[in-house]
């Protein structure tokens, strides 16, 4: 049965049928997905399904589909009569927020009986004027989503809905990111207990831009003067987010999503480890800070444990979503992706990696019972790329790869990532 053959477009029951009360005969209705991730300024299709087994009075089926960003965080503090009580900090914004009806105008029409009833739709996900959309994020204190909800207005009761998570890419090309080919060096020298013996710890990257499914190749010099034990040495990747809440108070949550041991290193010895290899795995892009209050970083770090402390150097790196063109030929070419999965919006730029999706790396401080609860279908994915490790060890210190493509040559490699003040 068509579209067209599901509704009466009258003020009155023609046929002289009672129609039924919603809350008599509640109906099914489900939102359906054309792909399972869709990129900033991309429409978002699919269709709205109904199993409707009585004939029914309505105004229509509105669709919103909203952009929400949110952080929120406890905090005890000390009373006027000496207990300590919780306070919610907190911090919201919503960022896109857009309506329409794909059957009806809001006047009364009758909905015919049937099962499995489907009605297309499209809409548009595109923020205001000079406003940026940012990726979908789920994070341990804040979390940035977008909601796809399909209604059907009843003229008298409580609207019967369906709402979807929708997993959004806001796109980051490396080539236009300044510093992603910025090589860096990062050292620090610690001190072992009352004596002048120290520990030299140094670091190296051949470029800071890194994509999800790329290695990380870090070169690291351990130098240790001391006579005391390293008893264990490790590279880490960690992702960083800072949080403001309305009332300027800030908070900060670590997340290692990655980490590789190098072991123990005895009194003056030395280690030296070259193109260790770190993979990145499948997190949002942060070389751009769209959502003010929520910062989000990442940096690898050298780790050491000498005398039950732990001590560490590192160094923040930029991740994107489209790897810069010198990098190109480190990763495997493939296949386009089925368009099940997403429409890629850069078919402008030849010979470009195919990417693929996958969901993000895990972190147990996400509260995934919350999102399961509005969907329980839903799991957050965004783009990644299959790596070529041998290639990339080759390309390690290759003098044409290290050519910058922005205008940027010697900036400071830190100088240019935003982040609020503390």
């Amino acid at each position: 049965m068509g579209k067209h053959d599901m509704f009466e477009l009258s003020d009155s029951d023609s046929d002289g049928e009672e129609e039924s009360s919603p809350e008599e005969k509640p109906m099914e209705i489900r939102v359906k997905l054309d792909r399972e991730v869709y990129f900033v300024g991309q429409d978002i299709s699919g269709v709205v399904e109904i199993d409707n087994k009585y004939k029914r009075r309505m105004r229509g089926i509105r669709l919103t589909l909203r952009c929400r960003s949110e952080v929120v965080w406890w905090e005890e503090r000390g009373s006027l009569v000496g207990k300590k009580e919780k306070v919610k900090q907190f911090n919201d914004d919503n960022l896109m927020y857009t309506e329409k009806y794909i059957v009806g105008e809001g006047k009364t029409m009758f909905l015919q009986a049937g099962d499995n009833i489907q009605f297309p739709f499209s809409i548009s996900l595109k923020g205001k004027k000079k406003r940026k959309l940012p990726s979908s994020m789920e994070l341990p204190k804040g979390h940035i989503r977008y909601y796809l909800k399909a209604e059907v207005d009843w003229p008298w009761a409580v609207v019967q809905d369906h709402e979807r998570l929708v997993s959004v890419v806001d796109a980051c090309n490396l080539c236009d990111v300044r510093d992603a080919l910025q090589p860096a060096t990062f050292t620090k020298t610690f001190k072992v207990g009352l004596s002048r013996k120290k520990i030299h710890v140094a670091g190296r990257l051949e470029k800071l831009g890194y994509v999800p499914g790329e290695e990380i190749l870090l070169h690291v010099e351990i130098d240790n003067n001391s006579s005391s034990k390293i008893s264990n040495s490790w590279i880490q990747l960690v992702e960083i987010v800072k949080y403001l809440s309305s009332g300027q108070k800030v908070e900060t949550s670590r997340n290692v999503l990655n980490w590789s041991e190098m072991g123990s290193i005895a009194g003056r010895h030395d280690l030296v480890k070259e193109k260790e290899p770190l993979l990145l795995p499948v997190v949002a892009q942060s070389a751009v800070n769209i959502v003010e209050f929520m910062k989000v970083s990442h940096e690898i770090s050298i780790m050491i444990n000498v005398n039950g402390m732990e001590k560490s150097v590192s160094q923040r790196i930029i991740v994107g979503t489209i790897p810069t063109k010198h990098c190109y030929n480190r990763f495997h070419m493939g296949r386009t992706p089925p368009k099940q999965l997403f429409l890629w919006p850069y078919d402008h730029m030849t010979k470009i990696p195919c990417p693929n999706i996958a969901h993000t790396a895990p972190n147990d401080e996400v509260n995934w019972q919350q999102i399961k609860q509005i969907d329980p279908d839903f799991r957050l994915q965004n783009v990644c790329y299959e790596f070529d490790h041998d290639k990339a060890v080759e390309a390690f210190d290759d003098p044409d790869a290290s050519e910058s493509e922005s205008d940027g040559d010697g900036e400071d490699s830190q100088g240019h990532m935003s982040d609020f003040s503390i």
